[in-house]
């Protein structure tokens, strides 16, 4: 199961980045391949796991430039 990220991604360490990084693209990835045959309840997962996913590549985006 996919826990919901807090509001603030900063109180995560960098393994658990990876780690939920990761479990998002495994189901994104599941999600995009049955694309023409999902339910509704499944839509709504791609698009909560979509916006997740950016939040994280966005945070990461943010580490990596604040490093010297």
């Amino acid at each position: 199961m996919i826990r919901e990220l807090p509001p603030e991604l900063a109180v995560l360490d960098e393994d658990e980045l990876v780690v939920q990084r990761a479990r998002r693209d495994e189901r994104l990835a599941t999600l995009f391949r049955k694309w023409p045959s999902l339910a509704s309840r499944e839509l709504q997962e791609l698009r909560r796991l979509y916006d997740e996913r950016l939040r994280l590549a966005r945070h990461f985006g943010r580490i990596r430039r604040d490093r010297p």
